[in-house]
């Protein structure tokens, strides 16, 4: 019996799984000792990146100007950060706090550097010195200024001995004892910047790269020249390799643990990263390149063929990011691995592996992108039921594939000369055919390309269109048959695209091989061609039947087209804006059209009327696609928000406001659709999970917990447990409830104040009443407030503020509120958020309580008065035996006269 085809149930919410966003933006970039956070340069901020996930989990802002250096301190705990405002503010990297800051230099600071004690920090500025700083107070110990004739670019401390390396863009390098303070060596061997530093692992070895294409090599015991290595290319970064790394070119470890080459005298390996994109591996002694790691493929002359910085990966990420690449047997042995920067704010994870042969090799293991600029496109790529990644089009002529698992960078389709503006990719009928993961794609470089999405392999280009190409959308029930391709020139063409898919099926071997340089590839044929709109077309859709295909475009009209000759079908019109999506209905005879009028329609393929207009976007409609077999709908504007819609009422079921720009790019995909991906214009690309069953599963339990709080609720006040009552009715944030417990028990209270005080005979009268002054409302009171946090200490001030604006309630306002004062102490009650407008709402109307209390008091002896006088109470007038009433001038009853006397004088 077959499997039952699993029930699509409506969805209703989505929340946030993982995200890109941006983290790095060029400059500096530390990695933690222990491997585990990153610390990033992201214009005015700093970002702190969790290696394992890639995730952001802190963002430090100093002052709005940009970040100009960092360092972080050997124990992992404090970070220091220099800006152009010349302030250098130090903070805690567990909880973001700034620990202190002051004003460093007269110019901006270049670099930072922490010693190994972690108590001071040296920084080189623009304005030609060299300071040294107390972190804990935050006061200059040293400061060397003149020994360089240019900009600061590099300090460096030694790890053993008081000394401090300098660096500048005259190509100056200084050694500096920092016990006479003095400059100990002047070292000249550079005829540009220098832009690197490195001590070997003996640290009596400094090596020195600059911008004329050498590393300089100096004994410190003597501070000469031992020996200089000509790269060939302008250094950007540079380290010294440790002994017994397990690296390419570098000497091993023998079987009893020695190494081999312990390093000769004056000897050091070490590693470059430049202009050319290449890491090099290099022998200082012999000047020869042992080793090279090939630069990633790129357009010619990018961004992505610089590399701007170079740092050592310590051996824990190294594992992980060998890890999550599916090796790292060395990198798992405790071997350094190498971390690059790329001039397009790109991070390059390398780990010690194997290659083909057997031998050590340095293997891209991970890639986070730190910067990708506004989202185009987006399309999850593999089988339709689980998406195993996710292809990216940005502002670049690459687009790039992330993993779902850890949205590392895991290839890049490098092709396309310009922009790439759109994708299309993820067709079920592909894994049907027995065909890879497919992605077409269309730039402004007004070139088609059909990739295989897994190697990076183009199989086909198509040229012909003579705009930018804004759309393009393969065969849905027969992938192999056909591209349909639109663009800024008004012009719909159809691509033959079998014979590109056909060397899949010539070539075994080629479908796990990377694309290189010198294969082939396909150029498309036209099938048809047709100038379709009278402005520029956004969008195009092919139908689930592979029959008809529709195009949106700025003439505000949407047009079906009869395959695969493109026939004109049907005009529909209707928008009062262009059109920028549309899209077939998977099951019924629908189309769906996204506008910029804001508002999104729903068309019959029947007689082309309009079924439904969806209202709700307050700005132009980018994106919208079908969700629910065709019964919801998805859509993303240019207001930032992702909106939820039900088709059958034409109702808004919920919207998701996580991006601050345009949302540009929409893709579903997943088991039942419960994946989504959102992508705009503030460069974050957002992956949603559908949480529907879940968030349903959870309101279920709340609302049977409220159920249970609710029924023993009720058995407390059966019971008169007034305490439980009341922690449960503020627990369930039922003010009127509470307000009736407290007087109740207050009721209660008095109750049993008045029976003690009956019963009790003169002697113990007054520890009676005090009993019964700590009974139900005392046990109440200090139940309920003992145990309050700061937000429910603000909740108590709240009600205590509603009641207190009554007469009526004000009794157990202010008795709440006694219970408040009485606990807490002053320094608790401080931090409690919006405490001091709350105690001023209070104090006002307690006032104007407390005043007429005293009135009804002073009344009260009118009352004495005229009792006394009619002999019932038998006090007698004289001597102040009348006892003294409150704010009178004393003398008892006597007293209260004279001043009633003066009143009416008056």
């Amino acid at each position: 019996m077959p499997a039952a085809t699993p029930q699509l149930q409506l969805k209703a919410t989505y929340r946030p799984s993982s995200k890109l966003q941006v983290f790095y933006t060029g400059g500096a970039a530390r990695i933690t000792r222990d491997g585990k956070l990153l610390a990033c340069t992201c214009s005015d901020e700093v970002k702190i990146v969790e290696l394992s996930t890639g995730a952001v989990v802190r963002s430090i802002k100093p002052d709005g100007e940009a970040v100009t250096a960092l360092a972080v301190s050997p124990d992992c705990r404090t970070l220091v950060v220099a800006t152009r405002s010349l302030y250098v503010r130090v903070y805690d990297m567990t909880t973001g706090a700034q620990l202190r800051n002051w004003r460093g230099h007269k110019g901006p600071v270049a670099d930072l550097a922490i010693d190994a004690s972690g108590g001071y920090v040296a920084t080189a500025s623009a304005d030609r010195s060299v300071k040294v700083w107390d972190l804990a107070g935050g006061f200059c110990t040293h400061h060397f200024p003149g020994g360089h004739g240019g900009v600061v670019l590099r300090v460096a401390f030694h790890p053993k001995n008081l000394q401090l390396f300098s660096a500048g863009d005259d190509g100056s390098l200084r050694v500096w004892d920092l016990v006479d303070k003095t400059c100990v060596y002047d070292l000249k061997g550079h005829f540009s910047a220098v832009t690197s530093l490195a001590l070997s692992p003996d640290g009596w070895l400094l090596l020195s790269g600059g911008r004329d294409k050498v590393v300089v090599v100096w004994d410190l015991r003597s501070g000469t020249k031992v020996s200089t290595v000509p790269v060939f290319e302008a250094v950007e970064g540079l380290v010294a390799l440790p002994l017994g790394a397990q690296l390419p070119g570098l000497p091993g470890r023998g079987a009893g643990g020695q190494e081999l080459v312990k390093g000769a005298k004056k000897q050091v390996y070490f590693a470059t990263a430049g202009e050319r994109g290449a890491i090099k591996l290099w022998r200082s002694d012999t000047g020869s390149c042992v080793a090279e790691v090939a630069p990633e493929v790129a357009v010619a002359g990018s961004a992505a063929c610089e590399l701007t910085d170079l740092m050592l990966l310590p051996p824990t990420a190294a594992a992980a990011a060998g890890a999550a690449a599916g090796g790292g047997g060395a990198a798992a042995g405790g071997s350094v691995g190498l971390l690059a920067a790329t001039a397009d704010a790109r991070l390059l994870f390398y780990s010690p592996g194997q290659d083909a042969e057997g031998g050590r090799a340095l293997q891209l293991s991970r890639q986070l992108v730190g910067n990708q600029d506004q989202v185009t496109d987006l399309r999850f790529v593999g089988p339709p039921g689980e998406p195993s990644a996710l292809a990216v089009a940005t502002n670049s002529e690459t687009v790039r594939l992330y993993g779902l698992a850890n949205m590392s960078c895991t290839a890049a389709l490098v092709g396309h000369r310009d922009i790439v503006l759109c994708m299309d990719g993820g067709v079920a009928g592909a894994a049907g055919a027995g065909l890879p993961p497919l992605l077409a794609t269309g730039g402004k470089d007004h070139e088609v390309r059909l990739w295989e999405a897994a190697s990076g392999r183009c199989l086909g280009v198509g040229v012909g269109h003579v705009g930018a190409v804004n759309a393009v959308a393969l065969a849905r029930k027969t992938p192999t048959r056909f591209l349909i391709s639109v663009g800024a020139d008004k012009l719909i063409k159809v691509w033959d695209t079998a014979p590109a898919l056909a060397q899949l099926t010539q070539d075994t071997s080629s479908s796990s091989t990377p694309a290189g340089p010198d294969r082939p590839v396909v150029q498309l044929r036209t099938l048809a061609a047709v100038a379709g709109h009278d402005k520029d077309i956004n969008a195009v859709a092919v139908a689930p039947t592979d029959a008809l295909a529709a195009t949106g475009s700025q003439d505000k009209t949407v047009r079906v087209w009869k395959l695969p000759d493109l026939v004109q079908v049907a005009v529909l019109r209707g928008h009062k804006r262009g059109v920028w999506a549309v899209e077939f209905a998977p099951l019924e005879r629908a189309l769906l059209s996204a506008s910029g009028d804001k508002t999104i329609k729903l068309w019959s393929l029947t007689d082309y009327s309009c079924l439904r207009t969806l209202e709700g976007h307050t700005a132009s409609v980018l994106r919208a696609t079908f969700l629910t077999a065709g019964t919801q709908v998805l859509s993303g504007g240019a207001d930032g928000l992702v909106k939820l819609w039900n088709v059958a009422s034409g109702e808004c079921v919920n919207t998701f406001d996580e991006h601050e720009d345009k949302v540009w790019a929409l893709a579903c995909g997943g088991s039942q659709e419960g994946l989504v991906a959102s992508g705009g214009g503030d460069a974050l690309v957002c992956v949603w999970a559908d949480s529907t069953e879940a968030d349903a599963a959870a309101a279920a339990e709340q609302e049977q917990q409220l159920a249970e709080q609710e029924q023993a609720l009720q058995n407390a006040l059966a019971d008169a447990n007034f305490a439980e009552a009341a922690r449960l009715a503020f627990s369930l944030k039922h003010p009127g409830r509470l307000l009736n417990i407290i007087t109740r028990a207050a009721t209660a209270t008095a109750n049993a104040a008045t029976t003690a005080a009956a019963t009790a005979n003169g002697n113990n009268a007054t520890a009676a009443s005090a009993s019964a002054a700590a009974g139900p409302l005392g046990r109440l009171l200090y139940g309920l407030v003992s145990q309050m946090s700061h937000e429910d200490i603000r909740t108590a001030l709240e009600y205590c503020r509603e009641w207190n604006t009554h007469a009526r309630h004000c009794h157990a306002a202010q008795a709440l509120l006694g219970a408040v004062l009485r606990v807490h102490p002053p320094e608790k009650l401080l931090g409690v958020p919006g405490c001091s407008e709350l105690l001023a709402a209070l104090s006002a109307y307690s006032g104007r309580h407390f005043s007429r209390l005293d009135r009804l008091v002073r009344s009260t002896y009118l009352l004495d008065f005229t009792l006394e006088s009619m002999g019932v109470l038998g006090l007698g007038g004289s001597g102040g035996s009348g006892g003294d009433y409150p704010g009178g001038s004393g003398g008892g009853l006597d007293g209260f006269l004279a001043d009633m006397g003066a009143i009416g004088d008056a």
